[in-house]
């Protein structure tokens, strides 16, 4: 395992009927997709790599570090401003704007003023050709665009280690936009992991991609 990597799973056993150790290593600017064909270990993997559950053994390190104390509020909100994910069953909040969806988290977690929040959301919206839908309730944004709103809302954050949930939903939605948002941070370092479970006829564009392919 490199000591640059920002992701690394060292002799990880996930728990359960799981007993094989995982290994993983990804490195800055580096795309993987991750193929677990065990819908069980598929759950569980995803868990853990988001810090919601702890391996029976092994470890899991994030920027090289193991996720820090959920009472040092200040090093979690840090760390938590570096990782973003989008999963399967991610969902606009229906009651605020799509604007709103994305500054929540800077405002209420990091503390940012709303102005600044509210830049860095309108900055995203327009890459993505959103800003005409900023003051729509997320309820009432149509439904085909919905995975791209969901993943500006992830991306506005301008993370270092970026996490997808059988993205099917986002890729069929509009390849060309979701590869071109995620290869803009590619340059800046940073890190994407795709999970699935078996790849459908989307991956075949991701293939193309210079995906580095790893199964479980």
């Amino acid at each position: 395992m490199t000591e640059d990597a920002v992701f690394r799973l060292n002799d990880l056993r996930p728990g359960g009927e799981f007993l094989e150790p995982v290994n993983v290593s990804v490195k800055p600017g580096q795309f993987v997709l991750w193929v677990i064909d065990n819908p069980n270990l598929y759950s569980l993997m995803w868990e853990l790599v988001l810090g919601l559950a702890e391996p029976a053994d092994g470890r899991i390190f994030w920027f090289n570090e193991p996720k820090p104390s959920e009472s040092a509020q200040w090093e979690q909100s840090a760390f938590l401003s570096r990782l973003g994910w989008v999963a399967k069953n991610s969902r606009l909040l229906s009651s605020r704007t799509l604007l709103n969806n994305l500054t929540l988290y800077f405002e209420y977690t990091l503390g940012w003023p709303t102005g600044e929040a509210e830049a860095r959301g309108l900055k995203w919206l327009e890459r993505a050709g959103l800003s005409d839908k900023a003051h729509i309730l997320g309820e009432n944004i149509p439904a085909a665009l919905q995975p791209i709103a969901l993943l500006v809302q992830a991306l506005a954050r301008e993370p270092k280690l970026f996490f997808l949930d059988r993205p099917k939903f986002l890729f069929e939605a509009d390849f060309s936009l979701a590869w071109e948002l995620l290869s803009e941070l590619k340059s800046g370092g940073l890190a994407l992991v795709i999970f699935d479970y078996s790849p459908e006829p989307w991956a075949l564009e991701l293939a193309a991609q210079e995906l580095a392919l790893i199964t479980s």
